[in-house]
């Protein structure tokens, strides 16, 4: 699936990491607040929680561009990522 748009991001990511509850688990928010950020957007706050529970697959800048420029992915997780887009 691509990500063209910080929406198709974020589904990809609420796919990845598990389904919609552990996105919010993992964010510490209920799994509406989640559903809003369909169509709201996601806060800063929690693009990076994200990435993390979709297993850096996803990355803070897919999610939200204007704050997140530059696809930053810590280089503990370059491996899994590479394995995912060999996939």
């Amino acid at each position: 699936m691509k990500t063209n748009t910080p929406q198709d991001a974020l589904r990809r990511a609420i796919q990845l990491a598990g389904g919609r509850d552990a996105v919010a688990d993992a964010c510490g928010v209920t799994p509406d607040n989640v559903s809003n950020w369909l169509t709201r957007g996601v806060p800063a706050r929690h693009v990076v929680k994200i990435a993390l529970a979709a297993g850096w697959q996803v990355t803070p800048a897919q999610l939200l561009p204007d704050a997140f420029p530059i696809d930053l992915i810590p280089a503990s997780h370059m491996a899994d990522v590479r394995q995912g887009a060999a996939q």
